[in-house]
């Protein structure tokens, strides 16, 4: 096993104490187990009833009303270059971003339901409803822009709705209902039967678009258009799909000024090297030519007034694009915040910041076993988002593996979050909603990640490695020094060896520290190749091979865990301070910080790194005897050399080297009743003996730097003991 180094004093003393009020604690972050979070878009008020679909781009028939579960943040407009006025505590650069419609018959008139992502002023947005086809082509009124067959429109912009009727575009006397309810940010909206009667229809064609209200001129306003972004760096791949709006064509004097477009059921996945950032490639086009005829439903009034459920159209496997409801919201819609570390200048608020979250998942096509579908979270990379994978072989292939696995690529807050702070508890808090959806077997867990999303997965890891059964990683590296405590979690590790991005190559020093530390690995090196080709294949199967069904340990013998200052947050339900039977870490000296270049193999002494602005850490290592055995034997490093045959046609792909550990099986060895201490920078530490299979009157050896109290979880023994 790795021998992990530590600065110790030459004797030093223990206290073990009672700590029955220290309870063992759950394997990962508090947030992984609360309860569901509530979001006032999804409450239903007055005459509605039915339960949200939170599958995007679907419809359903629950309990008589048609729902229409829109995706979040796509409201980009003709092109992907819709802009916001920039008042954010009026629009929240988010105002015109549908979340859901519902159409429901009642007594005298037919109801519609829209509800908003964010709803700070809805005085400064609008929002028209098209019914019927009486004309093919009718031009959509109050300067919307674009046509749209219908009987007549409905337009909504604060709490005024009016009728207009599609073939003479005149205003009709019939007058809709309006009720605005901020706070749930919904619009309810009654449409008379006087102005147009769907009853008795099978087939009624409805559709609904929203965009910015200008009150003055009483009309849609005309979105910005966003300022030309930098060039790209030299190599990076092209970018699609962003709000900058690089690469996208002239804008269409013939468009729609709308910005989000309901009934889109066709938007395309990822099957190539196209990012489909938020599900909106379809809605820019159709947007940006102005016939808005190919978004609409065809609704069944008949099915409605039955009361008859029909959910045929949700899927239940493949690739979806589900909603969660998170138990934060920092802020309303959209911020500028990217990295969200602690740093991040308050008020600090994501680039997504609302409490509902979208999140890509793949369910394999494969019957689950009883005990559950395994799960695999593959994080996205920086100038991604959660649909980066979505409709991609990558997700399938990592899917279909072994007995099945759920893949899921949360949103992260943001393109380039870091995994922090809110960010952070996003994983956890998608793992909870999957869970809830379905039978996860929590043995099954695995990491992936690409850039951005291997540095996540190298962090969680650390952070939480009593969770993973492994890792698949691709160009991006390990965070120093929290990945001591990856030794119980094998790792696919892939890089480039001219990355000048993540700069993780050969020679990069926390990598080499990582293969040093840790024996379950293989390292593929591709040669004369850089950081964005891992963009490129057309098929991940090595990286699901690797995978496969490993099974995350349990309890095992030897622990070794850092606590790192910084990734420790408790207010979101990150709690990073115990790893299997070890909990409640907390470190001894906050100046206690790591050096920016610390020697491969070595951690430095408190005194040598206080004038680090690296993070203040500590390292507890812990081995049982209880459990007869030891450290499983460490088999020889094999090296190798490979060529990747997954590649694009298009794209010349490399010959890579190759370097592997692996773990042999554990020696038998007598059981004792002791436990062997090593700590550097740990004030304390609660050891649960009955998963560390030991009693209350173990043995207790200590080395550490510094005082340090051990406790065992619900011993009523005290006792000092020195360092032996």
């Amino acid at each position: 096993m790795a021998v992990v180094c530590l600065a110790l004093a030459a004797s030093s003393q223990v206290a073990t104490s009672q700590t029955s009020a220290l309870a063992p604690v759950r394997p990962g972050p508090d947030i992984l187990y609360e309860a569901p979070a509530t979001s006032p878009q999804l409450e239903n008020k007055g005459v509605w009833k039915a339960a949200p679909i939170l599958i995007s781009g679907v419809s359903a028939y629950r309990n008589g009303e048609f729902l229409y579960q829109d995706y979040l943040y796509d409201d980009r407009g003709a092109g992907q270059r819709a802009l916001y006025p920039p008042d954010r505590a009026k629009y929240a650069d988010n105002a015109a971003d549908f979340v859901e419609v519902r159409v429901k018959p009642l007594a005298a008139d037919t109801a519609f339901r829209l509800s908003f992502n964010s709803m700070l002023d809805f005085s400064l947005v609008g929002a028209t409803i098209a019914l019927g086809d009486g004309v093919q082509a009718a031009v959509i009124p109050f300067g919307a822009g674009g046509k749209e067959p219908a009987t007549i429109f409905v337009t909504v912009h604060g709490s005024t709705a009016v009728i207009t009727d599609a073939a003479t575009g005149q205003e009709v006397s019939t007058r809709a209902a309006v009720t605005v309810d901020p706070a749930a940010r919904q619009v309810e909206v009654r449409v008379p039967y006087t102005a147009f009667d769907p009853r008795k229809k099978t087939a009624v064609r409805i559709a609904a678009a929203t965009g910015v209200w200008d009150p003055d001129k009483n009309a849609y306003r005309t979105p910005g258009d966003p300022p030309a972004p930098p060039p790209p760096e030299p190599g990076a791949a092209p970018a699609r799909g962003g709000r900058g709006g690089r690469g996208l064509p002239p804008l269409n004097p013939a468009r729609s000024l709308f910005f989000n477009v309901a009934y889109r059921y066709h938007e395309p996945l990822n099957t190539g090297s196209l990012l489909p950032f938020f599900s909106d490639v379809q809605q820019a086009e159709v947007l940006m030519s102005g016939d808005l005829s190919p978004f609409y439903a065809s609704v069944d009034f008949v099915k409605l007034a039955s009361g008859r459920d029909d959910n045929s159209q949700v899927p239940a496997k493949g690739f979806m694009s589900r909603i969660l409801v998170s138990h934060f919201e920092p802020a309303q819609g959209r911020g500028t915040a990217t990295n969200l570390g602690k740093s991040c200048a308050q008020p600090c608020i994501p680039q997504f910041a609302g409490r509902l979250q979208p999140y890509e998942i793949y369910v394999p096509a494969k019957t689950p076993p009883a005990s559950g579908y395994g799960l695999t979270i593959d994080l996205h990379s920086a100038d991604a988002s959660y649909a980066r994978w979505l409709g991609n072989a990558r997700h399938v292939e990592f899917g279909e593996r072994g007995t099945g696995s759920i893949v899921i690529t949360p949103n992260g807050r943001g393109l380039r979050s870091g995994y922090l702070a809110e960010s952070a508890a996003d994983p956890f808090e998608v793992w909870a909603d999957v869970a809830r959806h379905y039978k996860i077997d929590n043995d099954y867990v695995s990491l992936a990640g690409v850039s951005m999303g291997a540095m996540g997965s190298f962090k969680f890891a650390g952070q939480f490695p009593d969770l993973f059964a492994a890792m698949a990683v691709s160009v991006g590296c390990p965070s120093d020094p929290i990945m001591v405590g990856h030794r119980e979690v094998p790792a696919f590790i892939h890089t480039g060896d001219v990355d000048t991005t993540t700069n993780c190559h050969p020679g990069n020093k926390v990598l080499e520290k990582y293969l040093t530390l840790n024996q379950q690995y293989t390292w593929w090196n591709f040669l004369e190749h850089p950081h964005p080709f891992s963009s490129r294949p057309k098929s991940w199967q090595p990286f699901a091979d690797y995978l496969g069904m490993k099974k995350r340990a349990a309890d095992p013998p030897h622990v070794t865990f850092a606590y790192n200052a910084d990734l420790n947050e408790p207010r979101f339900g990150i709690n990073s301070d115990h790893a299997y039977w070890i909990s409640h870490v907390a470190i001894r000296d906050m100046s206690h910080k790591l050096q920016a270049n610390p020697p491969v193999g070595a951690n430095p002494p408190a005194n040598a790194a206080s004038a680090s602005n690296g993070p203040a850490y500590g390292i507890i290592d812990v081995v049982s005897y209880g459990m007869g055995r030891g450290d499983r034997v460490v088999n020889p490093v094999e090296t190798g050399k490979g060529v990747y045959k997954f590649g694009t046609d298009d794209y010349p792909w490399p010959n890579y080297n190759s370097r592997e550990e692996t773990w042999g099986a554990a020696p038998t060895t007598p059981v004792r009743n002791v436990l062997d201490v090593k700590a550097e920078n740990i004030a304390s530490v609660t050891i649960d003996p009955k998963r560390a299979k030991v009693t209350c009157g173990a043995t207790v050896n200590v080395a550490s730097d510094g005082p340090i109290e051990v406790h065992l979880v619900g011993c009523s023994n005290v006792k000092t003991v020195a360092n032996q």
